[in-house]
């Protein structure tokens, strides 16, 4: 009898570990299909992007000039977040300052044409923190940006 109830036991408790594993299964499917269509998403704006970009320019910015301030409004994964510089202090969210050193940890490089900018929070009056910061956001809502042009600088 004892043995009896042990087999029902372990057949039932293989049909709950079944069942769960079938729940789990689809779930892992419906993971995959909506990772798919945000790569699908992703891929759609990228493209969107590079046509506008080749339809009207790229965004120009002056080859010896330095950021005179800046303020970047956006999301870090659900949370908004803010960076803001006034040509004296760098304030930011911390979850915005911690993604952006994982930005600079991992050498992040920014390329136009020919120019390559290492992603970098050292200078804030440099475009490397503006674009680390902008990296950084899961999503960016707004950005202002204005530059100062070195002595003798030109476009």
């Amino acid at each position: 009898m004892a043995d009896l109830m042990s087999v029902r036991l372990a057949g039932d408790r293989a049909a709950t570990a079944l069942r769960m594993s079938e729940s789990l299964c689809d779930e892992a499917h419906l993971l995959v299909e909506a990772c798919e269509e945000t790569v699908r998403r992703s891929r759609d704006v990228r493209h969107r992007v590079r046509r506008r970009r080749s339809a009207h320019g790229a965004l120009a910015v002056p080859r010896r000039a330095a950021v005179h301030s800046f303020r970047i409004e956006g999301m870090v994964d659900d949370a908004p977040c803010s960076a803001h510089w006034d040509g004296r202090c760098l304030t930011a969210d911390e979850a915005l300052l911690q993604r952006a050193e994982i930005v600079v940890d991992l050498g992040e490089t920014f390329t136009s044409g020919e120019r390559v900018v290492t992603a970098s929070l050292e200078h804030p009056d440099d475009i490397a923190s503006v674009l680390t910061l902008l990296r950084a956001c899961s999503r960016v809502t707004a950005m202002d940006i204005e530059w100062q042009l070195a002595p003798g600088g030109s476009t």
